[in-house]
Order: C-alpha cells, then structure tokens, then sequence
C-alpha cells in the first residue's frame, strides 16, 4: 500500500499521531535508492528537498568549490585549515575575514567582564583558583 493511499497519514493530524511509525517507514525507503535519484525524483514535485552531506561531501562538491566556499585560514594551534564559508552572502555585505574556531577558555576573560559584569578582582580569583582558565593565542 502506498503511504497516500494509508489512512493512518491522511491528515497532518493523523502523520504527527504516527510520527514514529512514518519515520521508521520513510527511513527504511530513502535507503533502497541514491541520494541522487531522489533529488531527481522529488525535483519539480513542489516539496522542499535536499541532500545532508557529509563533511567530506561538502568538501568535493563541485558547486561549493564553483562557489568558492572552502576558505582557508591559519588557526593558532592547528596551523592551516580548511573549513566551509558562508552559504548565503549579499553584495551589499563585504564577507568577513574568516577566524579560527576559538581555543577553549580562548574568551574566559572577555565573557567574565563584558557579558556577565565581572569585576577585575573576581576575575582574578577565579583564575588564581583554578575555577575557569584563559586560554592566551600566541
């Protein structure tokens, strides 16, 4: 029985009551073809669809090298990085340089003082007492 034709998924109503079911069906289903021929199959149809990649995909996808949206930057313990850009970019809107993924306790400090309202002296303190750490890039 094809899933339009199951009264069970007839309604919004219906598919929420059923969700696991539906998943566990359409799971199984998505499985026995390509990604590619989904795409083709679902092209057109008026349902928003599109493949999730893996990083590696991402990568070797020859409209985001078209794109230009790999970029590469120094990061300070890793040296130099590739790492996905922005998908969406507007011409009024100059790209920002692209930094590195922060180092953890990278901005301790700055989140202590200018988000939570931190005086110097506690700051201090918590450093001295080992409760956070301030992670310096060199």
């Amino acid at each position: 029985m094809e899933l339009t034709d199951d009264p069970k998924y007839k309604t919004n109503k219906l598919r929420v009551q059923h969700r696991k079911q539906l998943l566990h069906t359409l799971s199984q289903r998505f499985l026995e073809e390509q990604t590619a021929d989904w795409l083709r199959r679902f092209e057109g149809s008026g349902v928003p669809v599109g493949p999730i990649n893996s990083i590696q995909e991402v990568f070797s996808d020859p409209q985001v090298k078209h794109n230009g949206l790999i970029q590469k930057m120094n990061h300070p313990t890793a040296g130099s990085i590739v790492v996905p850009g922005p998908a969406v970019r507007f011409s009024s809107f100059p790209p920002a340089e692209p930094a590195p993924p922060p180092l953890i306790g990278q901005h301790t400090v700055q989140v202590l003082r200018h988000t939570l309202s931190y005086s110097d002296d506690i700051i201090q303190s918590l450093l001295e007492s080992e409760a956070v750490a301030q992670n310096e890039v060199s």
